[in-house]
């Protein structure tokens, strides 16, 4: 999709090769829980020290530049989190997470 594809642009622009997970990839289109849901992953995630890797993602695809957690998770340095949430209509949200 042209949007992934941007979101995957803006994040390698603004945030370099910082690892990125899609934890959709495990529960599939939850439409409007989407959102809900990858941020109790994701604060799961922080405090267990431990990011999910995606699903299913074998081939990379080139206009979608982006560092993909893939085969295992990973265990990161930082705590912190970034969750970015995107809706059809073109509403968007970040929010991000750290434990103390």
């Amino acid at each position: 999709l042209a949007q992934d594809r941007a979101e995957a642009q803006v994040i390698r622009q603004i945030l370099g090769e910082v690892p990125v997970t899609a934890p959709k990839s495990f529960f599939g289109c939850l439409s409007a829980a989407a959102s809900a849901a990858e941020l109790a992953v994701s604060v799961l995630a922080t405090e267990k020290g431990m990011v999910p890797h995606t699903l299913n993602y074998q081939y990379p695809d080139p206009d979608c530049p982006i560092n993909v957690i893939r085969d295992q998770p990973l265990c990161p340095e930082s705590s912190a989190a970034m969750i970015l949430s995107q809706a059809e209509m073109g509403q968007a949200v970040a929010v991000v997470i750290d434990q103390p």
